[in-house]
């Protein structure tokens, strides 16, 4: 590895430098003062070039751990910014799960209440064509506001068998009128000329 390599060349620098200090001080008697004096530059620049040798390589290195810690750290992050956004995610789900449960909720309530609203439509409508029944007239509804899913009326006229002059207006609330007594009060002005519309007050 690149440490290996710089700790090698480190110790190739010692043992140089370690070499040049066990040389004797006076050279040798058969060896010339010029001589001596080459080998030692040589040794010198080699030595130089070793030291060069070496803070590159340790440069080097320091660089190359610098890059590894570098990316550990952006591993690091990247794996904590993962698993950040998957806890996002898992929240958004679980609520997105409730959301749709509670939408589910509504839509159930509101189809019940639309059954409800549909089921006092058809009383109203029932009512009506007891009053027909009942008494003979009929209920226009030409130009009836029809019961609706937000609860509705059925309006319109009762048509007496005098004609227009018996004609009474007539309306059936499925909010407003629960107990009939709109209805009834209508069915005794209409029937009232009769004097047979007694025995109809006490029907819903």
């Amino acid at each position: 590895s690149e440490l290996q390599l710089v700790k090698d060349v480190e110790a190739f620098v010692a043992s140089l430098e370690s070499s040049l200090q066990q040389q004797p001080a006076a050279p040798p008697a058969l060896l010339s003062d010029k001589v001596h004096e080459r080998q030692r530059k040589r040794l010198d620049e080699e030595l130089a070039v070793c030291c060069k040798v070496a803070e590159l390589l340790a440069s080097t290195g320091q660089s190359l751990e610098e890059q590894r810690a570098a990316e550990t750290d952006k591993r690091w992050a990247a794996e904590a910014t993962s698993r950040d956004l998957r806890l996002a995610a898992e929240k958004l789900e679980a609520k997105e799960l409730e959301a749709r449960a509670a939408i589910e909720a509504a839509q159930a309530e509101l189809d019940r209440r639309r059954a409800e609203r549909r089921h006092r439509v058809d009383k109203l409508q029932q009512k009506v064509l007891l009053f027909e029944a009942a008494t003979g007239v009929r209920f226009d509804d030409n130009n009836a506001e029809s019961g609706d899913e937000t609860g509705g009326k059925w309006r319109g006229r009762l048509l007496g068998r005098t004609g227009s002059a018996g004609d009474v207006p007539f309306c059936l609330d499925a909010n407003g009128d629960r107990d009939g007594s709109a209805a009834r009060e209508a069915l005794w002005r209409l029937m009232r000329p009769r004097g047979d519309w007694a025995d109809l007050l006490g029907e819903r």
